[in-house]
């Protein structure tokens, strides 16, 4: 973990070969284990901002999720195929419907800046459990 406090932003390196001087080993848990250790039974809004490793960490939570203990899920999803720091939308959504999740709502969307090109970059995808939706139906 870098610690950039006079910056606005941290980073995570998985690969403790590349630590820095000013880097900080800490320890890095799933979140069904957090959740199991804290005895937190469920989760009413996960969100999940990680710069590109979302899926990583919904991976994470794979248990919570077929459980449907989780009610709603915020990622960060790369828009198009140029996009290499986020996960692609088409890839968490196929991930979270095969554990009865629903897109609920499209939200911050980013085009690609600093370019002439005229393409979402990212959006804020929220999804929804079916646990919460099917009593509607």
């Amino acid at each position: 973990f870098k610690d950039a406090r006079k910056s606005v932003s941290n980073s995570l390196h998985l690969n403790p070969s590349v630590a820095e001087t000013t880097d900080e080993v800490i320890d890095i848990e799933t979140i069904d284990n957090f959740l199991r250790q804290q005895g937190v039974t469920e989760i009413d809004y996960l969100k999940i901002d990680t710069e590109g490793n979302d899926l990583d960490v919904l991976k994470g939570a794979v248990g919570s999720l077929k459980a449907q203990k989780i009610k709603f899920v915020e990622v960060e999803a790369g828009m198009n195929s140029g996009n290499k720091l986020h996960v692609p939308y088409c890839e968490l959504l196929a991930f979270l419907e095969s554990y009865g999740f629903s897109v609920f709502g499209l939200y911050r969307q980013v085009h690609e800046g600093g370019t002439r090109i005229p393409v979402l970059r990212r959006v804020n995808v929220v999804f929804i459990s079916s646990h919460i939706v099917d009593p509607f139906r």
